[in-house]
C-alpha cells in the first residue's frame, strides 16, 4: 500500500537522522533523503553530551547509540603546558554523567541502525530540484539516483541539509553571523600521549591553541588553531607537529593520520527557522565554532523539540499553533548558544582574552560554584532553558518564590531523564511519550486532603490524549509512609521509586510536575491549582478541540 509521506526531511546527517527517529516511533508517515550515496566518512562532529543522550533515550531509541564510543568525565584546561583548571562532569546529579565522543560517521551509522530497527530507511542519491509552496502543503521536486524527476507532495518539509542548505535558500533565509580570521586543521591519529583515556585537554598559549580528546584505545583527536582563512593546499600534519614541537618539544610526533581535514571557524544563525509549513535545523540553521561541541548538539536538540510537536499536530492531538512554538523556543537557545560559543572561542583564541580566561578558570574559593556546577552543566546541555510561551502567559498572581518552582520550568526534567535512563531498556512502550506527564509525589494519596486534591485534579483533566500519571516515592518519610494506591482515572498510571540523588528535584507532597512529550518540564504548580494547570497544559500543548477541556478545568475556579 502507498502510504501518503507527511513529512520531507532533507539531509540524513545526524539532525535529520535523529528527526527521522522521532517521527518514526511516532508513528508518523516521512520521507528522508540525502544527495549524498551514503553516511558520511568522515569523522566531524565527535562529542554526543548529556543532553543528547538522554534525548536520544526520551524519543525510544532502544539500539545502542554511543554506548560503543570514549566516555569523557573531565575537560582539563592547560595554561602554557601547566594545568590549571577542569570541569568535571562527576558534579552532576543523575544516572549519566560523561559525554561520548566518537567519529561523526559512527554516530551516523548507529542513527541508521536504529532507523533500520523501526523499518526506515534513508534515501540516499536523491536530490531537491525545486520547492514550491502550496496552500496546503509543500510540493517538492527530487531527482532520483537515475535522474529521474518526480514531483511529491508533503504537509511539512524540514530542512537539515546543512550549511548550503537547499531548503533555506528556497525560502530566502538570511543566515547572519561571521567567520572568524583563524581556520583549524583537525585530524585522528593513533599516538600514546600521557593523559587519560576518559579526559580531553585544552591546551591554551597567548598566540594559539589545541584540543585534545580521545575518541578510542589509543586514537586521538587532535585540534589546531592556525590564524587566516583556510589555504587552498590540504591540511599537513607537519604543520600541526610543528606546533606541537614549540610547546611539547619532540616528545609526541603525529604520525598519518586515519582522518584529517581543515575548517574554517563560524559563528552564524539563521534569521528564522520557521516559515509557512517549511522548517530548519542542524547546520541549515546555525553554524559554531568547535570549541565546547555544541555544533552537532544544538541540531539534535532542534529534532528533539520539533518531532513531538509535528507528531501531536499530523495526528490531530493539538492545533497547527504549536508548530509556531518551534521557532519561538528554539531560536533564543541557538542564539544563545552561539553568544556562549563565541566567548568561548573569544577567550581561547585572542591573546587579549587569555588573562581573563585564567581569571575566570581559576581554581580559586570564589570560582567554586561556577566550576562546579554551571560549568559542567552548561558542557553537558543540561543547562538548557526554553521560554515557554504559555508559561509567560500564565504565571501571574502566584508566588513563583515558594519553593523556587519556577526554576524547573523549561528545563528537562529530572525525573523523566531519570525514568527514560532507567526505563527505556527494560520496558517497551514507554518512550517515546506520547503526551503530557503529571509527576505526583505518592505520599499524597496517604494524605485523605491531599488525596481529594489528586482525585479533583485528574477529574478535570481526563481526556487529555497520551496523559500518563507517574507517582514518586524518595526521601525517608515519604517513602515509608507512601501508598500504592490506584487512582480512579482513565490515564496510565506508574509508580516510580526514585535515587536519593533525585530526592531534591522530585515534587513535594502538595506540587505536580508537569512535562511536555519532550521531557521539557512546562509547569510546576500546587496540586490545589487545577484552574492554572488545566490551563496551562491547553495552551503549552495547544490542545486540539479543547471546549470541553476547557469547562472541566473552568469548573474550579
Amino acid at each position: 500500500m502507498n502510504v501518503q509521506r507527511k513529512v520531507l526531511i532533507v539531509g540524513a546527517g545526524p539532525t535529520g537522522l535523529t528527526l527521522a527517529n522521532d517521527l518514526a516511533r511516532r508513528g508518523v508517515a516521512f520521507d528522508i533523503v540525502d544527495r549524498k550515496a551514503g553516511p558520511t566518512s568522515d569523522s566531524k562532529g565527535l562529542a554526543l553530551n548529556i543532553s543528547s543522550q538522554y534525548g536520544l533515550k526520551l524519543i525510544g531509541v532502544r539500539t545502542p547509540v554511543g554506548e560503543r564510543g570514549m566516555s569523557i568525565s573531565r575537560l582539563n584546561l592547560h595554561w602554557q603546558n601547566a594545568r590549571y583548571s577542569s570541569v568535571n562532569f562527576a558534579h552532576l546529579r543523575g544516572a549519566i554523567q560523561s559525554l561520548v565522543t566518537q567519529p561523526q560517521a559512527v554516530t551516523e551509522n548507529e542513527l541508521i541502525s536504529a532507523l533500520l530497527h523501526v523499518d526506515a530507511r534513508v534515501k540516499w542519491c536523491h536530490r531537491v530540484t525545486n520547492i514550491t509552496d502550496t496552500a496546503s502543503g509543500v510540493s517538492v521536486e527530487i531527482e532520483s539516483p537515475a535522474g529521474e524527476l518526480q514531483t511529491q507532495q508533503y504537509d511539512y518539509l524540514v530542512g537539515c541539509d546543512g550549511k548550503h542548505s537547499v531548503v533555506r535558500k528556497h525560502l530566502n533565509i538570511a543566515f547572519d553571523g561571521f567567520d572568524y580570521d583563524m581556520h583549524f586543521t583537525l585530524g585522528d591519529f593513533d599516538i600514546d600521549f600521557p593523559f587519560g583515556k576518559h579526559e580531553v585537554q585544552y591546551f591554551v598559549y597567548p598566540d594559539t591553541f589545541f584540543i585534545l580528546v580521545p575518541i578510542a584505545n589509543g586514537r586521538w583527536r587532535v585540534v589546531v588553531k592556525f590564524s587566516g582563512a583556510v589555504p587552498d593546499e590540504p591540511p599537513s600534519v607537519e604543520d600541526m607537529n610543528a606546533v606541537l614541537a614549540r610547546y611539547f618539544g619532540k616528545r609526541f610526533k603525529l604520525g598519518a593520520p586515519a582522518w584529517i581535514s581543515r575548517a574554517p571557524f563560524y559563528n552564524r544563525v539563521a534569521q528564522k527557522i520557521h516559515k509557512n509549513r517549511c522548517f530548519l535545523a542542524g547546520d541549515a540553521a546555525h553554524l559554531f565554532s568547535p570549541i565546547g561541541g555544541t555544533g552537532m548538539n544544538t541540531g539534535m536538540q532542534d529534532a528533539f523539540n520539533l518531532g513531538w510537536k509535528l507528531a501531536a499536530v499530523i495526528t490531530g492531538q493539538s492545533d497547527a499553533q504549536l508548530l509556531d512554538t518551534y521557532q519561538l523556543e528554539r531560536l533564543p537557545a541557538i542564539q544563545e548558544a552561539a553568544a556562549s560559543s563565541d566567548t568561548s572561542t573569544q577567550l581561547i583564541c585572542k591573546p587579549d582574552n587569555t588573562s581573563r580566561l585564567i581569571q575566570l578558570m581559576a581554581p580559586r574559593f570564589v570560582n567554586r560554584t561556577f566550576l562546579k556546577k554551571v560549568l559542567p552543566s552548561a558542557h553537558s546541555g543540561l543547562a538548557m532553558r526554553l521560554t515557554l510561551d504559555a508559561v509567560n502567559a500564565t504565571n501571574t498572581g502566584v508566588d513563583v518564590n515558594e519553593q523556587n518552582v519556577f526554576a524547573a520550568e523549561g528545563k528537562l526534567n529530572p525525573v523523566v531523564l531519570h525514568a527514560a535512563n532507567k526505563l527505556t531498556l527494560s520496558e517497551g512502550g514507554v518512550f517515546p511519550l506520547a503526551g503530557p506527564v503529571f509527576i505526583v509525589n505518592q505520599y499524597a494519596l496517604s494524605n485523605p486532603q491531599l488525596r481529594l486534591r489528586v482525585q479533583a485534579l485528574f477529574s478535570a483533566l481526563k481526556g487529555i490524549s497520551g496523559a500518563q500519571v507517574w507517582f514518586v516515592s524518595g526521601g525517608k518519610k515519604e517513602s515509608a509512609e507512601a501508598a500504592v494506591v490506584q487512582l480512579p482515572t482513565n490515564m496510565p498510571q506508574r509508580f516510580l521509586r526514585l535515587p536519593d540523588f533525585l530526592e531534591a528535584d522530585a515534587p513535594s507532597s502538595e506540587w505536580v510536575q508537569v512535562v511536555r512529550p519532550d521531557g521539557i518540564t512546562l509547569t510546576v504548580r500546587k496540586l490545589s491549582d487545577v484552574k492554572a494547570i488545566g490551563e496551562q497544559v491547553i495552551s503549552g500543548l495547544k490542545i486540539k478541540n479543547k471546549g470541553n477541556q476547557t469547562k472541566r478545568v473552568t469548573m474550579y475556579e
